[in-house]
């Protein structure tokens, strides 16, 4: 099959790490490839005033999360083609239209004909178009759907743009051209039946690579030490959202004493603050800040690691917690988001609400007080959620979910006329 995916995000090899581009798209091509599927990537990024891109990177990374865009290195703004892994990526940077379906639908025809371009100078015709987040792929969709007359899908990491009454009618005539949706989270799923009348929402969770080496007879021997100290760790960039200065809070008054040791690994804009937070609340004993680490380091950390804290606000899904819950590490996250239904409270993990101190503290004191035997159970239970939730396994499953979804459907027929006559700007 010849896949075309379009996404706002994906890894470039001139990223800069403070920015902590998600794997997530990049996971899901990679192992399309393994199977035996040819893809190639359309990067669409937004570009702004060009002078910002020349601020130093603290003050991007400021900016980026106050006007939540992404800022990037000043070589962002050209066009990159390369190869990682068998995935062919072409970075197309392009200014954002005006909020308007006028102004949006111009931009989506422009955007496919460079594309178009581009495939066919590669000679490649897609068999199946896949969208990542809302802008600008959605509308993209209909059009490239209309040039190439295949089936396209669009999967949803938030809704945002579907709020703004500017657009939003615009938009969700796009979602009923799409011929298979899916959601990042259960809370994107139960946000989504609001906005549109479709019926055939699927999920789509990520994967990570299973951790072998770790064992469940390696959990007993951990925590049977958490007597001892408890050992926390967050893992995660350092923004307002991830709600780690009300975790500082939430320790402090949950263990006045001390008794633990917590871990943070990350870096990002609130480091300051962080830094500034943990000497005003005298926890420098206790708390210890590693900044960016390798990822295999990150794991033996998980590994040693009694409990994950990360009671985030509007995160779609959260590769962190599953690599935890593969590490026998007790996940805490937060209710109503991405991880909500993968981690259910008390039985593989804990729920409390973002940003709530009272609800994280009480909820630390109570893990503090369970039995070893009770944790070891809600590990070993979230141990077995993660096992089928390998990379490979759930790539397949996403496009099993596509094809499952539009199998269902009308067979499509005279694409350039059927969709032009739809088109909701006549």
């Amino acid at each position: 099959m010849n896949i075309l995916v379009l996404s706002s995000f994906y890894p470039e090899p001139d990223d800069e790490p403070e920015f902590g581009v998600t794997p997530v798209v990049s996971d899901f091509c990679q192992n399309w490839v393994k199977s035996g599927h040819n893809v190639v990537v359309i990067h669409n990024t937004w570009i702004y005033n060009k002078l910002l891109y020349l601020f130093p990177l603290k003050f991007r990374l400021k900016l980026s999360e106050l006007l939540q865009i992404k800022i990037g290195s000043y070589s962002q703004l050209r066009k990159l083609y390369t190869v990682s892994n068998g995935v062919q990526i072409f970075r197309l940077p392009q200014s954002p239209p005006k909020s308007n379906p006028r102004n949006i639908k111009e931009s989506s025809i422009q955007l496919s004909k460079e594309i178009k371009i581009l495939l066919e100078n590669m000679n490649f015709s897609p068999t199946l178009i896949i969208g990542h987040w809302t802008m600008p792929q959605l509308p993209l969709l209909c059009e490239l759907k209309r040039t190439y007359c295949c089936k396209v899908a669009l999967t949803f990491h938030g809704m945002n743009y579907l709020y703004d009454p500017k657009i939003s009618e615009f938009l969700q005539s796009c979602i009923e051209e799409v011929d298979a949706v899916g959601v990042r989270s259960n809370a994107i799923l139960r946000n989504i039946a609001t906005i549109t009348k479709r019926t055939d929402v699927f999920l789509c969770p990520s994967g990570i690579d299973l951790d072998l080496s770790f064992c469940r007879e390696d959990a007993v021997k951990k925590y049977s030490e958490m007597n001892k100290q408890i050992r926390f760790i967050f893992v995660g960039r350092l923004i307002k959202r991830k709600n780690l200065h009300c975790f500082l809070i939430s320790l402090k008054k949950a263990f006045p004493c001390g008794g633990y040791k917590l871990d943070i690994i990350g870096v990002g804009p609130e480091q300051v603050k962080i830094k500034r937070a943990i000497r005003e609340l005298e926890l420098d004993e206790f708390v210890y800040m590693h900044g960016l680490l390798p990822h295999q380091t990150v794991r033996s950390y998980m590994k040693n690691a009694h409990c994950l804290v990360m009671a985030s606000k509007d995160e779609p899904f959260g590769l962190v917690y599953l690599e935890a819950m593969d590490s026998y590490c007790t996940v805490i996250a937060s209710k109503n988001e991405g991880i909500d239904g993968i981690v259910r409270d008390g039985y593989n993990g804990f729920l409390v609400e973002a940003g709530n101190i009272n609800d994280l503290q009480q909820t630390l004191i109570k893990y503090s007080n369970l039995d070893p035997r009770q944790i070891l159970q809600i590990v070993s239970n979230a141990h077995k959620t993660v096992e089928q939730m390998s990379k490979a396994k759930m790539a397949q499953r996403y496009l099993e979910s596509i094809i499952n979804t539009y199998s269902h459907k009308e067979p499509l027929g005279n694409c350039m006329g059927d969709s032009m006559n739809t088109d909701p700007l006549d």
